[in-house]
């Protein structure tokens, strides 16, 4: 197996990406970014054979080129990719842009891992869900294989529908969910509380939700139809209209659904 590859990007996702690769045995032939010294950093990281901010200067005989970067630039990116040895696979790593995006090579499809990455973070590559897609049916079969040889938890075949509805549901389970978090901390410290009193019931939430079935793991008033307590709360929030206005709906949700 031809195990080379081309990295496009240096950003968070790319950055762990090419740590898998790396950790797979692969070959990093370069690491391109538009920023030089972010190209440098990462390819010193990962012991890429080269690092470039010029795209017409990757190496053409790689078999994987894999755009990791943010949705809005992979057509671009497309667009500037010199000529690439026809047996390659050019992938992007996007949970939302089409795979007809790749369409100038002959080759092509999708490795989209349902996670989120930050650089400098620790994480366990294992637990990796793996979404792919092919432009026919011998590539995504390398691209499965691939996907296999990398760390990973599962590979599942979706299509572009499938991989956007996904990524969807991640926005609430992930982005969201952090972003309760946040402003849960922010009404504690407005309180003068420590937001970390949080933390421990915060952990417990997440783990019951997965070891269970969520809906069974709902608590709180609302679950409740506790509207006493559900009208204290919103005094509370009498000088925060905006979150009140979240409180209503979300509890109206859960309220609802019982």
């Amino acid at each position: 197996m031809n195990k080379s590859v081309v990295i496009l990007g240096a950003g968070n996702v790319a950055t762990h990406l090419a740590k898998m690769f790396q950790q797979g045995g692969f070959a990093i032939e370069c690491i391109w970014s538009r920023h030089i010294d972010n190209a440098l950093s990462l390819a010193d990281e990962v012991d890429a054979y080269a690092y470039t901010d010029d795209i017409a200067s990757i190496p053409p005989f790689a078999k994987y080129y894999i755009i990791a970067t943010t949705d809005s630039a992979i057509e671009v990116i497309v667009r500037s990719i010199p000529s690439i040895n026809p047996d390659a696979i050019l992938m992007h790593t996007s949970g939302s842009t089409d795979i007809k995006v790749l369409s100038k090579v002959e080759r092509y499809g999708v490795l989209y891992p349902c996670q989120s990455f930050s650089k400098g973070i620790a994480f366990d590559y294992n637990t990796i869900e793996w979404l792919i897609e092919g432009s026919d049916a011998i590539t995504l079969t390398e691209i499965e294989q691939l996907a296999n040889i990398l760390p990973h938890k599962s590979v599942t075949k979706a299509d572009t529908v499938q991989r956007r509805t996904l990524h969807m549901a991640a926005v609430w389970a992930s982005n969201f969910a952090n972003r309760m978090v946040v402003e849960a901390y922010g009404i504690m410290e407005r309180a003068n509380l420590d937001p970390h009193l949080l933390d421990s019931l915060v952990r417990q939430t997440i783990d019951k939700a997965l070891s269970s079935d969520p809906r069974d793991a709902q608590t709180g008033p609302a679950r409740r139809k506790d509207q006493g307590i559900m009208n204290m709360h919103k005094e509370l929030l009498v000088g925060e209209p905006e979150l009140a206005t979240l409180y209503d709906m979300i509890s109206k949700r859960i309220s609802d659904s019982y």
